[in-house]
């Protein structure tokens, strides 16, 4: 748990306020020593590249609720946002 505090933080991959994405799939791969945040409403995300997948750390109410990886970054946020909202 919390392996994303074992990196710097570089900012935020993917926001729900405007559901847009900050920077792309390449970027997060090229910069694995990093961690980046997925900003939501209901949750925090924290999300990391390593061993050939992305990982995303899910925070409730400053509680781990769990850390979910895909091979594809915009599967892994649509996946936490269909677990934990949209907003």
């Amino acid at each position: 748990m919390k392996k994303a505090g074992n990196r710097e933080f570089e900012g935020i991959v993917y926001s729900n306020f405007d559901h847009s994405f900050e920077c792309d799939e390449e970027y997060v791969k090229s910069h694995s020593n990093l961690f980046f945040q997925h900003s939501a409403w209901n949750f925090c995300g924290y999300i990391w590249y390593e061993d050939e997948k992305f990982h995303e750390e899910v925070w409730v109410h400053n509680i781990h609720r769990e850390t979910i990886e895909d091979e594809n970054l915009e599967d892994l946020i649509e996946h936490v946002n269909d677990e934990y909202g949209y907003e």
